[in-house]
């Protein structure tokens, strides 16, 4: 009896700890195993999502925000110009400088005192004072000790608090969505949370100083939706001189002093004038100034606006040792205005060429710059660039969108498919060949910022046979008038070319033959149909000089039919 009882009783206790096994593992007991964080850093949460590459910089109980995080998730322009250690940023009417720890900032060029550095180093980037970013973006900022949470100005969140008389492990935040996994933090009743989603018998949350982990459902009381709202509000731009569109601007190549003349004689249907006055002369950024105030006294006298250009002279070198300091770039800006009030201008038309890739992105930041200080003075501001997807020099560093967004106009050189020193005749710029690359264009730029540029000149061709059988082709440029005398001189007619949707002419001589494809009213009227089916904002002619008197009348009527 005695060894049946003992078998019995040995018997049960094995079914007692099998059991005990059982429910150990399927009703375990939760974790009191506490975990860190993160230790003594302050934390960014951002649309409602831990930073974990970022953390801000307490200072002297100011936070600050890395600008690797301002660029990345606020303001993709913000830039950090090394040779004066500051913080440039452009708004539509405002470009502020934010030297790095000191107790002033700039604003449009007039500096302004401040209690405590807008900008301090960390680990070799500026960070930028929280305080002053929320009164600068429209963002909803909050701080706490431990985390700077950040969203965008019309976000939404769940918000929700902890309910009293729970358990312990009830209130604790885990690192999984389970009762076994360890926790960072006990809350306590009233606590908030903010809930980013859930997952079975938990809340996904972040506590209020930033700590994302899982609490019980259970835990929390009804889940509230808030709308996060700033109090900023970035100016629009101010308005400029508008000009009924479509519009016709036309370049007066201007190449030294002497050349500008007093008096401007109207042309049908030209609503701006553009002088090439102003071109970089040396490293500093000093301008070279071809101006004078007669010249647009008369254009005004007859209507025109005058947006003068400038030209960085197509030299790349120079360029490279002027355009990536901010300090020059501001000391070409000043010019610029100071010629702009002096002369009465409308507006500046910017004609930077033949500049280094690497460089490309300092254009679009000069123009950023320029562009709010310019409309403070009323003037408008345009570009000129060539086609997307040419060569880096000439065409690739020009950021087309984003020169788009920064200025008022661009201005498209729409020739020079054939240049000068071409191996192969061909057309200065073929209707479909124009019509392709603004098919590409417009992909990136709005069509109403976009002035279709269209030449009034053409190229003389000469394809020259060789005694070894080889053909040498040279050019040389003609005005709509010298062409017509060339064709005058040796009794020759043009045929239509559908393929170029030109006149073209041709002509043998000896072991010469004469190739031209005519810019003409059928030309014109051809590129001015082209920008209307586009609805651009107009057109922009290469140049005033090369125009036969005709011309003027014929593009008004195409435009104006």
């Amino acid at each position: 009896m005695n060894k049946k009882r003992t078998f019995i009783l040995l018997i049960s206790s094995l079914i007692l700890l099998v059991a005990a096994g059982f429910v150990f593992i399927l009703y375990p007991f939760p974790s009191n195993e506490k975990i860190t964080y993160y230790e003594n850093e302050t934390l960014i949460v951002y649309q409602n999502e831990v930073m974990e590459d970022e953390r801000v910089q307490s200072v002297n109980q100011q936070h600050y925000v890395p600008f690797s995080f301002i660029k990345e998730n606020i303001d993709s322009n913000i830039v950090y110009d090394k040779s004066s250690e500051s913080v440039i940023i452009t708004m539509p009417q405002d470009v502020y400088q934010l030297p790095t720890d000191e107790l002033k900032y700039y604003m449009n060029q007039k500096a302004y005192d401040l209690h405590f550095p807008v900008t301090t180093p960390n680990d070799g980037e500026p960070s930028i004072a929280a305080k002053w970013l929320e009164q600068v973006y429209p963002v909803y900022l909050h701080q706490t000790e431990k985390a700077l949470f950040v969203y965008e100005n019309g976000s939404t969140r769940e918000t929700a608090e902890l309910v009293s008389g729970l358990d312990e492990h009830q209130t604790k935040v885990r690192e999984q969505p389970k009762a076994t996994s360890p926790y960072y933090i006990n809350l306590g009743p009233g606590d908030k949370v903010y809930i980013k989603g859930e997952e079975e018998r938990y809340y996904h949350i972040i506590t209020s100083e930033g700590i994302a982990g899982y609490l019980v459902k259970e835990a929390l009381g009804d889940p509230v939706t808030e709308t996060l709202t700033s109090e900023t509000v970035i100016k629009k731009r101010k308005n400029v001189s508008e000009v009924e569109k479509p519009f016709h601007l036309t370049w007066d190549a201007i190449y030294h002093p002497a050349a500008t003349p007093s008096v401007v004689e109207a042309k049908p249907g030209v609503q701006i004038l553009s002088p090439t006055w102003f071109e970089m002369m040396d490293a500093e950024g000093s301008i070279e100034n071809f101006a004078k105030k007669e010249y647009v006294a008369s254009a005004h006298e007859q209507g025109d606006q005058v947006w003068a250009l400038f030209s960085n002279g197509f030299d790349a070198d120079l360029t490279k040792q002027v355009l990536p300091s901010f300090e020059k770039r501001q000391y070409m800006i000043r010019q610029l205005l100071d010629y702009a009030r002096i002369y009465d201008l409308d507006g500046i038309n910017i004609d930077f060429e033949n500049v280094y890739l690497e460089d490309g992105p300092y254009l679009t930041q000069f123009v950023r710059e320029l562009t709010p200080l310019a409309h403070q003075a009323g003037l408008v501001v345009s570009v000129d660039v060539a086609f997307p997807y040419g060569s880096e020099q000439w065409s690739r560093f020009l950021e087309h969108e984003k020169l788009a967004e920064a200025a008022d106009y661009l201005m498209v050189m729409a020739y020079d498919e054939h240049w000068a020193n071409s191996p192969e005749a061909g057309s200065v710029a073929s209707l479909p060949w124009v019509r392709r690359n603004l098919e590409n264009l417009v992909e990136l730029v709005p069509p109403e910022k976009l002035l279709l540029g269209i030449p009034l000149y053409t190229r003389l061709w000469t394809e020259t046979t060789l005694e070894n059988g080889e053909v040498d082709v040279s050019s040389e440029s003609f005005s709509m008038e010298e062409t017509k005398e060339w064709m005058s001189e040796r009794n020759i007619a043009p045929v239509y070319d559908e393929m170029t949707k030109q006149n073209v002419v041709t002509y043998e001589e000896g072991n010469n033959r004469y190739i031209i494809w005519i810019e003409d009213e059928t030309s014109l009227v051809n590129r001015v149909n082209l920008m209307k089916e586009f609805n651009l904002a107009g057109i922009a002619s290469w140049s005033e000089s090369f125009a036969e008197p005709s011309a003027w009348q014929t593009i008004q009527e195409a435009m104006n039919p």
